[in-house]
């Protein structure tokens, strides 16, 4: 019974020597983290990133606000005709509008940095839905699965 308080205390003080052994080894590699504006992280072609809307296509027909889970789609007028307006605080990028329009007016792009400072920008009207993402010149990163676990690998040419 005496030594049960110091195997207590033997295991907490080799449990802290793990910790420190784990962080000294982590010092040698390189960090998970990307620098964000500089580096943006590479993805695959049909990935769910914003929305593109065809004007020349759409109906203004509202199945994508009727279909859309979130209730972030709201039809809005332009002239004569009607078309989708998003409201990106919401939308949780399910795309089942891009998949039930008929006229395939919407579709996915790859973009997915539409962080804003406000809401009021994350309200994205049918012009600004209508311009297709612009390149960024950066450095594109993907994540590469390796035998000690994941790791980051800059891509030559995007």
């Amino acid at each position: 019974m005496v030594l049960a308080p110091i195997v207590g205390k033997v295991k907490a003080a080799a449990n802290s020597w793990i910790a420190y052994a784990t962080g000294l080894r982590h010092l040698f590699h390189k960090p998970y983290t990307l620098k964000f504006p500089q580096q943006r992280y590479a993805v695959e072609a049909g990935y769910r990133g914003r929305h593109l809307l065809h004007l020349d296509r759409c109906t203004g027909c509202g199945i994508c606000a009727w279909i859309c889970p979130e209730k972030c789609i709201t039809i809005v007028q332009r002239g004569d005709r009607w078309y989708p307006q998003y409201f990106y605080g919401r939308c949780c990028f399910c795309h089942f509008c891009t998949d039930y329009c008929p006229e395939f007016a919407l579709e996915e792009t790859v973009e997915y940095d539409i962080a804003e400072y406000t809401r009021e920008l994350l309200v994205w009207s049918p012009e600004r839905l209508a311009k297709p993402p612009v390149k960024k010149e950066d450095k594109y990163v993907f994540s590469v699965d390796g035998p000690r676990g994941a790791s980051q690998v800059v891509e030559q040419e995007h």
